[in-house]
């Protein structure tokens, strides 16, 4: 985070234990919210925001958690409103946004999620394709990787890794998944009804059939750091340059799973 003054109050230095809590703003926003008690009986000799973030989820059950961690979401999503879009969002705004959007959220509790990247060995020209897929809680299920021999672009490799991830979805019968990937690009353009004939739109076409064809398949972009799953298996696959199936959690990517698993619904 740059350290520049305080969007939101103008006075202190833009800091993670000042934005959530000691700015004046974020003082309103806690005191209208369900979990006011907890932010206000903070013990006065915490002074930085981890000590004070774990201190908090130790004093709330699952459910207040959730609108906790979401509230401080959205005490950063109306920083970001105020330095890039020069709006003014309330505190009364900022609570309301927050609870709608866990509220979204919510009905994707019980959806599996599949991580998927793709990555290269520009040496052996080939690049390979993993994918990981665990429950709700984070818990592991499955992963796949597979080697891919020839070349092509990264849009191509990665088009290419949904579509692979939503047949083999299929095939085992899974329904109520996610399909997470860290390309845009590929996301954006399944998404979308835009015609494209090249290699790259092929997959599109491909990928926008399969998702079309199972209602409860839905296809979302994460940000890298929240796919470390996949891009790690990635990169042993190309390192052993062979195909995979385990049901047991590969030592390559067994503490991102372990880490991921502690507070599943904050890795995003």
């Amino acid at each position: 985070m740059v350290l520049s003054t305080c969007a939101n109050c103008d006075s202190m230095l833009e800091q993670p234990w000042h934005l959530f809590y000691t700015c004046q703003f974020a003082q309103a926003c806690w005191e209208i919210s369900v979990v006011k008690n907890e932010v206000n009986q903070s013990p006065s000799e915490i002074e930085n925001f981890a000590d004070w973030f774990f201190h908090i989820l130790g004093k709330l059950d699952v459910e207040r958690r959730h609108i906790f961690v979401m509230i401080l979401w959205g005490i950063w999503h109306s920083h970001n409103e105020r330095v890039w879009n020069n709006t003014s969002p309330s505190a009364n705004w900022t609570i309301t946004h927050a609870t709608d959007t866990l509220k979204e959220w919510k009905p994707l509790e019980n959806f599996l999620k599949c991580n998927v990247d793709a990555g290269f060995d520009t040496d052996k020209r080939s690049f390979a394709v993993g994918m990981v897929i665990r429950d709700s809680n984070g818990s592991f299920i499955i992963c796949k990787t597979s080697l891919h021999h020839g070349t092509a672009l990264v849009k191509e490799a990665e088009a290419l890794a949904i579509h692979e991830a939503l047949s083999w979805i299929k095939g085992m019968g899974y329904d109520k998944v996610i399909v997470e990937s860290n390309s845009k690009t590929s996301v954006d353009a399944i998404h979308s009804d835009a015609l494209d004939l090249t290699e790259f739109g092929l997959s599109i076409t491909a990928c926008r059939a399969l998702s079309r064809n199972q209602s409860s398949i839905k296809i979302e972009y994460i940000r890298r750091q929240a796919n470390r799953a996949a891009h790690t298996l990635v990169k042993t696959a190309i390192q052993q340059a062979c195909f995979s199936i385990s049901y047991v959690v590969p030592i390559s990517i067994s503490s991102i799973i372990m880490d991921e698993c502690k507070f599943p619904n904050e890795v995003q």
